[in-house]
């Protein structure tokens, strides 16, 4: 991660809370994920105050929301700001009023961005990729069911089992979406 912004930024190493741009910018956006994926247990009534990986450490801990940010982290905030540093123009040394919240918005849209899903046959958004990962979650759980956990299929997975035709972006296929 680092070599990879080298130049862009300074940064050192991950440091929750430190005043670097990077490590600002990765807390607004792991901040914002850790949200969006509460709101989504909260919606399908799945308890998160056991974890898996991660234990509550307070009282308004997340621990199984963590463990499903981990698995988002590098696809959802990393790739999104490493994507945001290469777009400056000049190297990015201090955040500017306007570079957080255009930050999130494009957390939002990757967010939105569409992936074939290999064993449903169709695109889906990350956001509904994340639901359907909570639901199995539920099911496993309440009603004792193998776990079914489906990641968004990567381009070489889709060469045996093609998305369709003009890809998850064609206007036709986002209709049907």
């Amino acid at each position: 991660f680092g070599a990879e912004i080298s130049g862009t930024a300074v940064w050192f190493s991950r440091n929750a809370h430190h005043d670097d741009t990077v490590n600002k910018l990765l807390d607004v956006g792991y901040h914002f994920l850790v949200q969006k994926v509460a709101k989504i247990f909260e919606e399908n009534d799945v308890p998160y105050e056991i974890g898996i990986l991660h234990k509550a450490q307070s009282k308004n801990a997340k621990p199984l929301v963590y463990d499903f940010v981990e698995w988002l982290r590098p696809m959802i905030i990393d790739a999104t700001l490493l994507k945001f540093l290469h777009r400056k123009k000049k190297s990015f040394k201090y955040l500017d009023k306007k570079s957080i919240p255009h930050f999130v918005y494009e957390i939002k849209k990757s967010c939105k961005r569409l992936f074939y899903h290999k064993h449903l046959k169709y695109c889906i958004t990350l956001d509904y990729w994340i639901t359907l990962n909570v639901l199995s979650l539920r099911s496993t759980v309440t009603e004792n069911k193998k776990p079914k956990f489906y990641f968004p299929s990567l381009p070489h997975e889709t060469k045996s089992k093609k998305p369709p035709e003009g890809g998850c972006a064609s206007e036709i296929y986002n209709k049907k979406v």
